[in-house]
């Protein structure tokens, strides 16, 4: 609770946000913001991601910096999938140390995961990287490792979930459609999986379940068969690299191939639509959970005097917890 945060020596906090822009990011900076200041912190803002802070693009945030980012939407401070690395090391230690920062937090998802690893791993080159450093999870993809929850997954699947329900509507009075609609998620099937779930759809192809052309004609067989027993519309979920041979246009091409004439087939690609939208509820309150944790944690090493930490602020179930990065970390595939 945030009743039993004990306020520490004044701290100089540093947040970034990494990879693509997901609902929660502007309301977890709001809250550990509001936080840190009532607290007597001092909080910087790293503008555009590691390039913005490589280059020292960096600014003192204010309470009136914040006041409408609780209900906004993408991220406020930029974001970018530009990760350190040995080019941007040095840029980026000179920032730590010109601005005194005493903690780093990263709010983003794979792309955060693997900074937070790179920068962990570079410590014994660089002694301004010497700081704790948190990962905050943030992506639509929900595919940040060892915890159930990021920020931004469910307000993407909300906007999803509207898209969906609209093609159904479409599907339903053109008579006998079936769309086949790709959503993002990269190599996790989340998206796909939960939005066909909540909006009936009759078939998910994700990464995660091993599909081929013999499968795919089962899966139009029944179709075909509903269609032919009064069926009216059908939906399709696939996630963007669910195959690399059954792409969206492919699908599309073999289930209209194969319908036998009960039916017509169309696609929709969501795409960056579901980067927007204004933060759910749920990803609102969570937002505030983690920045509770954050900056609990955050007085917690430092009045320990422990310097290098590098963490993840999880969520398991309905426990927020932190865990070391850990060493198999430093695979970039998502």
């Amino acid at each position: 609770p945030v009743s039993q945060i004990k306020s520490v020596k004044s701290l100089n906090l540093c947040v970034i946000h990494v990879g693509a822009p997901a609902g929660g990011q502007n309301p977890f900076t709001y809250v550990l913001c509001k936080l840190a200041l009532s607290y007597g912190h001092v909080v910087y803002g790293a503008i555009d991601g590691f390039e913005g802070l490589a280059n020292g693009n960096i600014f003192r945030i204010d309470a009136h910096h914040i006041i409408k980012w609780m209900s906004c939407g993408g991220s406020k401070l930029g974001t970018n999938r530009h990760l350190p690395d040995k080019e941007n090391f040095t840029g980026i230690a000179s920032s730590i140390d010109k601005f005194n920062i005493h903690a780093l937090v990263i709010v983003g998802g794979f792309e955060g995961f693997i900074s937070l690893f790179r920068l962990e791993s570079a410590r014994q080159l660089y002694l301004p990287f010497r700081i704790p450093m948190l990962l905050v999870p943030a992506t639509i993809s929900n595919n940040v490792p060892g915890t159930e929850y990021t920020l931004g997954s469910d307000t993407a699947l909300n906007v999803i979930q509207e898209c969906v329900d609209y093609l159904k509507q479409s599907a339903s009075a053109s008579r006998k459609r079936v769309f086949i609609v790709e959503v993002q998620g990269g190599n996790c099937g989340y998206l796909a999986s939960m939005s066909a779930l909540a909006g009936g759809a009759d078939n998910a192809y994700t990464p995660e379940v091993i599909f081929d052309l013999f499968s795919i004609l089962e899966d139009i067989k029944r179709l075909v068969k509903q269609f032919s027993s009064g069926k009216k519309r059908g939906v399709i979920l696939r996630n963007e690299k669910a195959n690399p041979y059954f792409t969206t246009e492919v699908l599309e091409k073999i289930y209209e191939g194969q319908s036998e004439n009960n039916y017509l087939c169309r696609t929709n690609v969501l795409g960056h639509i579901q980067q927007g939208g204004d933060p759910s509820p749920l990803d609102r309150i969570n937002a505030c959970m983690m920045a509770s944790k954050c900056m609990e944690y955050i007085e917690a090493l430092v009045s320990c005097s422990v310097q290098n930490s590098g963490e993840v602020v999880a969520m398991d179930g309905s426990r927020r917890a932190n865990y070391p990065i850990p060493t198999w970390g430093g695979s970039d595939n998502k």
